[in-house]
């Protein structure tokens, strides 16, 4: 199973180094897609806007990093959904999927090497974009430990998405519909732009039963407040539950998902 993975992971990451552009692209993009908020929150606030301002409205003076935060983590999520969740869909259009499914290595390891990739590269970018950050918005990791720790717990749910998604698009043949519907059910309910309390009371209870509501909160507290570890520890319980939640429920949809197309006899079909 290791071997496996590796070798998945290792051949998804040259084939991410054959095209260097790609990571251009998804560094520069993060840096340019706060920016629309950043200079609207300034332009709406007006000249005589002061840091208390933005913390009367926003409960942080840094609306820059209260901003980046929230479009980061959402960018990431919609990333790893077009991504992972797409993965043997491509597999499959590219003529590949077939030969993997009939190796004696394990299928779920297909999977699994592309988390193990894709995550490599989400750490390398977001390394690298809160590197621009700080250079094009004066952004600082007010707590580094706290927030690592607050990045690295939402890693298995998002992943555990990613997983759930791929084995669901393999028998449904489509991608875009589900993941325009989840990522878009995260931009109006989990605050990456707004403060939740801003929302009707009733959308708030949904809102807070979400995991990236829990990341965004737990990482602007961190990153942007400077509270420490014990100030999330809830936020950080409830993104490990739903990792593992989110985990279980993929690896029982793909191992449905090969059933049903091994029944089927549906690997190769479009």
């Amino acid at each position: 199973m290791l071997r496996a993975v590796a070798a998945v992971a290792r051949r998804e990451l040259v084939i991410f180094g054959r095209y260097p552009s790609w990571f251009i692209g998804t560094v520069i993009w993060p840096v340019l897609f706060p920016a629309a908020y950043v200079f609207s929150i300034r332009a709406l606030a007006g000249p005589a806007a002061t840091p208390q301002t933005y913390a009367d409205a926003l409960g942080v003076s840094d609306y820059a990093g209260f901003l980046i935060v929230g479009t980061t983590l959402w960018m990431w999520v919609n990333i790893t959904l077009w991504s992972m969740g797409g993965a043997l869909r491509q597999e499959q259009l590219g003529g590949t999927l077939e030969a993997n499914w009939l190796t004696p290595a394990p299928r779920l390891a297909v999977l699994a090497g592309d988390a193990v990739a894709n995550g490599a590269i989400a750490l390398l970018q977001m390394g690298v974009s809160v590197a621009l950050f700080v250079i094009v918005y004066g952004f600082h990791v007010r707590s580094p430990l706290a927030s690592l720790a607050v990045l690295l717990a939402n890693f298995p749910w998002v992943y555990g998405l990613g997983l759930l998604f791929a084995s669901l698009v393999v028998w449904a043949k489509e991608v875009n519909g589900m993941v325009q519907l989840v990522r878009g059910v995260f931009l109006v309910l989990c605050g990456m732009t707004y403060p939740v309390a801003v929302l009707p009371h009733w959308l708030q209870g949904v809102s807070w039963v979400l995991p990236l509501t829990h990341g965004i909160e737990a990482l602007r507290r961190t990153a942007v407040a400077g509270a420490s570890w014990g100030a999330v520890g809830g936020d950080l319980a409830w993104l490990l539950g739903w990792g593992a939640a989110l985990l279980l429920a993929g690896v029982a949809a793909f191992r449905w998902t090969d059933r049903r197309m091994r029944r089927l006899g549906s690997v190769g079909t479009y």
